[in-house]
């Protein structure tokens, strides 16, 4: 303790400091997820400590600069499918209270960020390997390339093959009218080929590629056989068929290719190929045993084969009387064929025909009548009532294994009146 003696003073020292404010740096609850804030050194931040009446700078590009040197930047996510934004600081957690200029007690910077979804071009094309069979167009029915579609717009086909965005846009296949032809869609892809799937949801440039398929309508094909102008027949059975094809296809028939091995011989031993042509469409150019057309551009095709008849001979010998001339038969070479008979002799009509075919000079043999068979070499033929229903008028039903008789060895056919 010190003794007052004199006058004294005593003066008082006070030291300042200056007070300190948290500032803190967020972002807006609106803005959850789009964003972030960060300190200089790049590292999150929620506060920092400044002094008092620290003034406030923001930067056109959004970065809050303090007078003390400290600063926040915000930073947009990145975000499939969309844009994000950073578009103002706000003093409070909404997007009207303004930030302040300068610290003087806590202080609130909230971020706000916006989010713009992408849209995409999605093409509509037809695929390079249906070119000309068909087209694609919008709702409103015009052709379309692509229409420009919101990121994550879903996709969905329907049976008829239209294809429906989530955004309303949509695509319809057309198949193009072709003469001849029956165009049909088949189906969408991802790319230009039929193996890429096409995307179930929109999450960037697109492209939905139609396929179109042609079939050639049904053409039916005729095929004739024709000897000295008439149908070919045999064992009973007319050779004219019908096969069918498709317009645009090629066609080749052979003119044995229908029978069995049986009738082709029988064809080939009775007749010769003279000609083988296209009658519809007109082609008479002789294309021989086989006939082809290419690129079918008709309803109907009919090919002709024209054959030469292989002759045979009979002669006829009324017993007792005498020798008719060698004379050919009506059926070709090999065929079964049929000889009449008739009385044509008053004396004769009312009588019974017999016949005989038989190798004897004169005519011997057993003499059979309607009803009747007999063999000649081996082979049968047989006696059956004429069309007059008169015993003097038959016809004699010959196995085509006799018809094979030449004209310097004619059949020997024997008849009488009894």
């Amino acid at each position: 303790m010190k003794t007052i003696l004199e006058e004294t003073w005593y003066y008082a020292h006070f030291d300042e400091e200056i007070n300190k404010f948290p500032v803190h740096f967020r972002v807006a609850s609106d803005s959850t997820g789009l964003g972030n804030v960060s300190t200089a050194a790049g590292e999150l931040t929620d506060y920092l400590m400044v002094p008092y009446d620290t003034t406030v700078t923001i930067n056109a590009d959004g970065k809050v600069v303090l007078s003390d040197g400290s600063n926040s930047t915000p930073k947009a996510a990145e975000k499939a499918g969309y844009t994000v934004l950073f578009s103002g600081w706000n003093g409070a957690d909404d997007r009207t209270t303004p930030t302040v200029s300068v610290i003087q007690g806590e202080t609130w910077f909230w971020a706000h960020f916006d989010q713009r979804i992408l849209s995409f071009p999605v093409h509509f094309r037809v695929a390079s390997d249906s070119t000309g069979l068909g087209f694609v167009s919008t709702a409103a029915g015009e052709l379309a390339d692509y229409a420009l579609v919101p990121y994550g717009t879903t996709v969905s086909i329907n049976a008829d093959g239209k294809v429906v965005l989530s955004d309303g846009s949509n695509s319809t296949p057309k198949a193009a009218e072709k003469t001849g032809y029956t165009v049909t869609f088949t189906q969408w892809n991802g790319a230009d080929n039929r193996t890429t799937p096409t995307v179930s949801v929109i999450t960037q440039e697109t492209w939905f590629w139609a396929h179109f398929d042609q079939r050639g309508k049904p053409v039916q094909v005729e095929v004739k056989y024709v000897s000295e102008g008439l149908p070919i027949a045999i064992d009973g059975k007319n050779l004219d068929w019908v096969t069918a094809s498709y317009f645009g296809n090629d066609i080749s028939i052979n003119y044995k290719q229908n029978f069995s091995a049986d009738v082709a011989k029988k064809l080939d031993d009775a007749y010769t190929l003279k000609k083988g042509y296209v009658v519809i469409p007109n082609l008479p150019t002789n294309q021989g045993e086989t006939v082809k057309l290419n690129n079918v551009q008709t309803d109907t095709v009919v090919i002709q084969f024209e054959f030469d008849k292989n002759v045979t001979y009979i002669q006829r010998h009324m017993y007792g009387i005498g020798d008719f001339p060698v004379t050919a038969m009506p059926e070709a070479y090999g065929l079964d064929a049929r000889v009449t008979v008739t009385a044509t002799d008053p004396a004769d009509i009312g009588k019974t025909a017999k016949v005989l075919i038989t190798d004897d000079a004169k005519g011997d043999g057993t003499y059979i009548g309607v009803g009747q068979t007999g063999t000649y070499h081996g082979h049968s033929y047989t006696v059956i009532k004429g069309d007059s229903g008169r015993a003097d008028d038959v016809k004699v039903l010959i196995d085509g294994e006799i018809n094979v008789c030449s004209q310097t060895n004619p059949l020997p056919f024997w008849y009488q009146f009894i």
